[in-house]
């Protein structure tokens, strides 16, 4: 679907287009729920966070402001996302998932958090 661009934590990655299966978190990260990649409204998308810092397992070392480049492979349209909020919170809370944007693209990035009992949230809004 895109890419994924995180300069203060050193990440790059190709984002899937779904996650077809849980062998999909594997390969890369991948959008788990919303709509395409820079589109209005909130896109969430998942990565498995390993001790090596792979996919998301530096997510912990960001921080409010933190800026997040998103480029549609489809459209070839670049957005820049700025951290406003991150959290931990319980494996099965799906509250953010649906919130007013205002009418701009938000992306929330989520991962495991202590063998899988929690999940860091990091919400960023288009600048």
């Amino acid at each position: 679907a895109g890419k994924i661009e995180m300069p203060s934590v050193n990440l790059r990655y190709p984002i899937l287009d779904t996650m077809t299966n849980a062998n999909a978190l594997d390969v890369s990260v991948c959008i788990q729920y919303g709509g395409p990649l820079n589109s209005v409204g909130n896109t969430i998308i998942i990565g498995h966070n390993y001790k090596n810092g792979l996919f998301f397992g530096s997510n912990k070392n960001m921080k409010n402001g933190d800026q997040i480049y998103i480029t549609n492979y489809t459209t070839g349209v670049k957005k820049t996302y700025s951290i406003y909020s991150m959290y931990q919170t319980e494996e099965s809370d799906t509250s953010f998932y649906n919130r007013d944007t205002g009418g701009k693209s938000e992306i929330t990035l989520v991962t495991c958090q202590n063998n899988n009992k929690y999940r860091l949230v990091i919400k960023a809004k288009e600048i």
